[in-house]
């Protein structure tokens, strides 16, 4: 069983000592998009954390939206 990625987006703990760089590492390499739970009655966020990934939904705003 892999270890969970220690990363909250919406948990400014998780900035507390700055920008946790090893969990970024983590997420591109086994969670490139990853579903990320808002809080009640809010719609989910995806976040992705590679460039190409990035960049390519930032140019389709057909499919996409921020």
């Amino acid at each position: 069983m892999t270890e969970a990625i220690p990363f909250n987006l919406l948990d400014p703990d998780c900035f507390a000592a700055g920008h946790p760089h090893a969990a970024y590492d983590r997420l591109r390499q086994e969670s490139p998009v990853r579903r990320i739970e808002a809080a009640a009655g809010r719609p989910p966020l995806w976040l992705l954390s590679r460039y190409e990934d990035i960049r390519a939904v930032s140019q389709d705003r057909s499919r996409f939206s921020s």
